[in-house]
């Protein structure tokens, strides 16, 4: 298989609890996953960039010029200043804050703060997508972005957090939505007004690593600075 271990334990969990509901209900003896062990999760060591490689990065992802191909044979977007400048801010939240993607990506005016003096953003939320037409359990007080991407809280209690940033990241991003006239909810990194996705921010983050003569790494990477 090319999927991980870790997403075969988590198979194996789903699995498991959904033969319990089964056994509970009458529809089934037994629980077969009572007697095998679970998947093991071999843990697999991250590959991160070396010291002054971030800069190098930031540095390339602020130059581009060649398009993004979109998927199924759509038209290009042309990258522009200004999206070459939204990416290297990007890349500096990602590397100073070691923001999940999702939380980065829901990041709004209203999460920048100073706390005692000190810059610093509230992660308080993220996006996620779901299928069109699914149904959001009113419990997960999520909030539409759009007809599949969602705005929902954290997925644990410590997921939600004050995180310091410097003066001169804060200060950057504000002015971004300062000029941008974005309102207190408004995502600030989008594209063409639309939220980010998975496949834009990974062929950029490609893109800027090829521009830079860096070997590949995953963007998950920028979390271990």
């Amino acid at each position: 298989t090319t999927r991980s271990s870790k997403t075969a334990l988590n198979a194996y969990r789903r699995l498991s609890n959904a033969l319990d509901d089964a056994v509970g209900e009458g529809l089934i003896e037994s629980n077969v996953c009572d007697h095998c062990d679970p998947p093991r999760v071999e843990a697999n060591p991250t590959v991160i960039l070396e010291a002054g490689q971030p800069t190098k990065l930031i540095q390339a992802a602020s130059s581009l010029s060649h398009g993004v191909k979109r998927r199924r044979g759509q038209n290009k977007w042309p990258d522009n200043e200004e999206d070459n400048e939204m990416w290297k801010l990007m890349w500096r939240l990602a590397f100073e804050t070691g923001m999940r993607q999702g939380e980065r990506f829901a990041l709004t005016p209203a999460d920048l703060l100073q706390v005692n003096d000190t810059p610093a953003i509230h992660v308080c939320h993220e996006l996620q997508r779901y299928a069109k037409g699914a149904i959001i359990p009113k419990w997960l007080k999520a909030e539409p972005i759009t007809k599949a991407i969602w705005m929902v809280p954290p997925k644990s209690k410590k997921g939600e957090r004050i995180v310091p940033v410097s003066k001169a990241l804060w200060d950057d991003l504000t002015t971004w939505a300062s000029k941008h006239d974005l309102e207190s909810g408004d995502l600030i990194f989008t594209r063409k007004g639309q939220p980010l996705t998975n496949t834009v921010e990974r062929r950029r983050w490609q893109r800027a690593l090829e521009s830079a003569g860096l070997p590949s790494v995953t963007i998950r990477s920028a979390r271990h600075y």
